[in-house]
């Protein structure tokens, strides 16, 4: 019922496992407490709510993925670029922007600064495109004010992380990175794009159903914590 995840343990420095809920109602805190044993964090996954209730079972997050069709969709997009080179301050100032909804933020069981490390870790990987396809900056003045990554699996494009300066916002620069990212998915012959965020993140939920998304998907996710 619990699966090791390797990559997490390795890189938090602690083991930590998987457990996805097929049914909420034949799981007990009992349960958890014996599937747990050798690990210090384990996520569950569930398409319901738990009702169960612990000092260590923490709800992380209520995960959404969100669908829209690819095409050809026109704007200006002359202060958009790809982006090649050094991870920089600016580039990991914005990456923590995007992030303050993460789960691994949120629970304040993290102490050994998991989530700074995670996006480091991410954007460094997208700008290498070791997990990215592409990495494209909005620049202004000579200024990186936001950015976007996207990659690929199969036959469904996805984007990955995206930022705006917060400064910045309500400007139209996320919409005009989504729509660049969308045309650019076309263009490599992807039918469709999906992206994943937070439920709980009312801005972000607004800005990919303005731009044409549609909720496919929701995950109750928790933390439960050896402690």
């Amino acid at each position: 019922m619990i699966k090791r995840l390797d990559w997490d343990s390795n890189f938090f420095g602690y083991p930590v496992g998987k457990i996805i809920v097929d049914d909420p109602q034949q799981i007990s805190l009992s349960d958890l407490n014996e599937f747990c044993k050798g690990f210090r964090l384990v996520y569950l996954f569930s398409k319901e709510e738990l009702s169960l209730c612990s000092d260590n079972l923490f709800p992380a997050d209520k995960k959404v993925t969100l669908i829209r069709k690819t095409e050809t969709l026109s704007d200006n997009y002359e202060s958009i670029k790809p982006y090649y080179g050094m991870i920089t301050d600016r580039l990991l100032e914005l990456t923590f922007q995007s992030g303050i909804y993460s789960r691994f933020k949120a629970d304040a069981s993290f102490i050994g600064s998991e989530y700074r490390k995670l996006y480091t870790e991410w954007i460094e990987n997208s700008v290498k495109r070791k997990i990215a396809r592409d990495v494209f900056v909005y620049v202004r003045n000579s200024d990186i004010k936001g950015f976007i990554t996207w990659d690929a699996q199969e036959n469904q494009a996805g984007i990955g992380l995206i930022a705006v300066d917060q400064r910045m916002r309500g400007q139209g620069i996320g919409s005009m990175m989504i729509k660049y990212v969308v045309n650019e998915a076309f263009v490599a012959g992807y039918p469709a794009i999906k992206v994943v965020t937070q439920f709980d993140n009312k801005s972000a939920m607004y800005l990919y159903e303005k731009n044409g998304f549609q909720l496919c998907d929701l995950t109750y996710v928790y933390h439960y914590w050896n402690k």
